[in-house]
């Protein structure tokens, strides 16, 4: 799924309007037990690039292509993906990678970066994906042959910011089950910087929530980072994460099917059973 770990970021914010979910007040809180993951010495991790995989340091810039290090943390495996020049790494999945080129100021209306797929088996590329665009249904699947996933409805694309590499040209979505996390941007093109608004949705009704930052979605919860927390799914219930000396050291948080992992500013990889028991 698209964002499988391609700038899943989980951002420091809280939960605004949780009276209009319906959901109890008191939030629960969830104590996660961290565990270092062990990861040999010949990978420095530098980003979590689509669980279970992150990128190493060391990568190779050449005139025409650059090669990725990437370290599968479930297999202990390691696997070299190379892309076209100019086109930065975002995301690995089963199947496809996927890199990024912004080309220009991605801040004017109109300039789109270029999304470029690769296909793992056959080496072969292609540039966008029919459907994703704003308004439109269909998002990219990194873990599918087909690459293609479409939304189920009333579900769609909107227009996203797009600051900088990784930003695709359509909103940010985070996807699982019935639910979605769905980015708006507004005022793209106009005289000050565009502002995100960011939704959790749901399949088959017009309701939305809005909340603060991105979130990192699975089929038992949404979060949206440390330590406000989120909501368990689909009861919509609130929880906030124990705050712990570890949690101040971590720079990038993914949530996988089920479990946390985290990336700490000594580039340590760590992991979470989530959801778990609360208090």
């Amino acid at each position: 799924m698209r964002r499988t770990g391609l700038k899943l970021l989980v951002m420091l914010a809280t939960l605004l309007g949780l009276a209009a979910t319906g959901a109890t007040a008191k939030s629960l809180v969830m104590k996660l037990k961290w565990h270092r993951v062990m990861i040999p010495a010949s990978c420095r991790p530098t980003a979590l690039v689509g669980l279970p995989r992150v990128l190493c340091s060391g990568v190779s810039y050449g005139s025409t292509s650059d090669t990725y290090p990437v370290y599968n943390l479930d297999r202990h495996t390691s696997q070299q993906i190379v892309l076209p020049a100019s086109f930065p790494l975002v995301a690995v999945g089963a199947d496809w990678a996927e890199g990024v080129n912004a080309g220009c100021d991605v801040n004017i209306k109109g300039c789109d970066p270029i999304i470029l797929f690769q296909n793992l088996q056959t080496g072969q590329t292609q540039q966008g994906l029919a459907g994703y665009q704003p308004g439109g249904n269909v998002i990219p699947d990194l873990d599918s042959p087909s690459l293609a996933k479409t939304l189920c409805r009333p579900l769609q694309l909107g227009e996203g910011e797009a600051v900088g590499y990784g930003s695709p040209p359509v909103g940010f979505i985070a996807a699982a089950g019935e639910f979605a996390v769905v980015e708006e941007a507004t005022g793209i093109g106009g005289s000050t910087p565009p502002t995100d608004n960011y939704y959790l949705e749901r399949c088959g009704t017009h309701w939305r929530h809005r909340v603060v930052g991105p979130g990192a979605i699975n089929l038992h919860a949404v979060v949206f980072g440390f330590p406000s927390g989120g909501l368990l799914l689909p009861s919509l219930q609130p929880f906030t994460i124990q705050l712990t000396p570890a949690l101040r050291r971590f720079t990038t948080v993914a949530l996988g099917a089920k479990a946390l992992y985290a990336l700490d500013d000594h580039h340590h990889v760590w992991t979470a059973q989530f959801p778990v028991s609360h208090s």
